[in-house]
């Protein structure tokens, strides 16, 4: 597809209204964000920071400046706030990092009723869970009756984790200080962070999702010039690699293109113009294979990871 199709098509497509509180994001775009971005538990773990930052003037969590850095605080500011939302039970369920979440503690309770009387299988459940018995049978005694009370299962959650016990009142004003916070965020990050989730829905088919999303990010926003975008994406991918990650980046610019102003992460002639430079860039199997070959012999003489990491 050309640029000038692509150009029919955004302007042909209706303009989508912004969320008025922030860049909006489905339930399956955060959970992605979050499994390529450290995982539940280091999010759960990072949104209960923020939380104690909010109600009790603690630190404030410190963030690096990759993208990485930038995407782990996003996402556990979201989660943060879709827990305070979620009301007082369900908030005490959501904070408490099993596998691969929970909506409501029911749902909690039922995963642990699923160890059956299996201590060790109980432990593995909630081995992220801060402030439990590290004795496996002891943490089974624990869990033994609470698991089948739900009620009484978030109480005793909530004290050993040491969540604020918050009524709805109190969580709709947790969830609006994240909310404000998050505002900041945007405005500060917005490009970085709009950009980051469009190659994360785009690039799941590529072995290192969140590698993708950074070499995209850097593409689009970094400080360096276009002509090392080769040396970035070889960085994160194997030279075999390239041609699929190299078309990855044209889609995702396609898509982005297509997007109305709001959710873009540039403007459309910076887009194009890249979306140009990368249509111009062609790679033979010849070129690729003698790449392939020189990290391989690097590896073997000097011991580098076999994509120059």
């Amino acid at each position: 597809m050309g640029l000038a199709d692509l150009a029919r098509q955004q302007q042909s497509k209706p303009n989508v209204s912004s969320d008025l509180r922030g860049i909006p994001l489905s339930n399956a775009q955060l959970n992605r964000m979050i499994g390529n971005f450290g995982g539940l538990a280091a999010t759960t773990k990072l949104a209960a920071k923020y939380l104690d930052y909010f109600n009790n003037n603690s630190s404030k969590p410190m963030q690096n400046e990759t993208t990485t850095g930038l995407m782990q605080h996003f996402a556990a500011l979201k989660y943060l706030t879709t827990a305070a939302r979620s009301g007082p039970e369900d908030f005490i369920a959501r904070m408490t990092p099993v596998s691969d979440g929970n909506g409501s503690l029911q749902e909690l309770a039922d995963k642990l009723k699923e160890a059956n009387d299996d201590p060790q299988k109980l432990q593995a459940a909630l081995a992220e869970v801060g402030g439990l018995p590290s004795d496996a049978d002891e943490l089974f005694q624990m869990m033994k009756t609470l698991r089948f009370n739900p009620k009484q299962l978030g109480e005793t959650l909530r004290q050993k984790q040491g969540l604020p016990k918050a009524d709805a009142q109190q969580l709709g004003d947790l969830a609006e200080k994240a909310e404000e916070f998050l505002k900041n965020l945007e405005l500060e990050q917005g490009s970085r962070i709009k950009a980051a989730t469009h190659a994360l829905d785009s690039g799941q088919q590529i072995i290192d999702p969140a590698g993708f999303a950074e070499a995209y990010v850097e593409v689009l926003h970094g400080e360096k010039r276009f002509s090392t975008l080769m040396l970035n994406l070889l960085e994160k991918h194997e030279p075999k690699m390239l041609p699929l990650v190299i078309s990855q980046v044209k889609q995702t610019l396609g898509d982005e293109i297509r997007l109305d102003q709001e959710r873009r992460s540039a403007d459309t002639i910076k887009l194009e113009a890249i979306y140009s430079e990368l249509s111009l860039l062609h790679i033979s199997n010849t070129a690729l294979e003698r790449i392939s070959r020189l990290v391989e012999g690097l590896n073997r003489v000097f011991g580098l990871t076999a994509t120059a990491a």
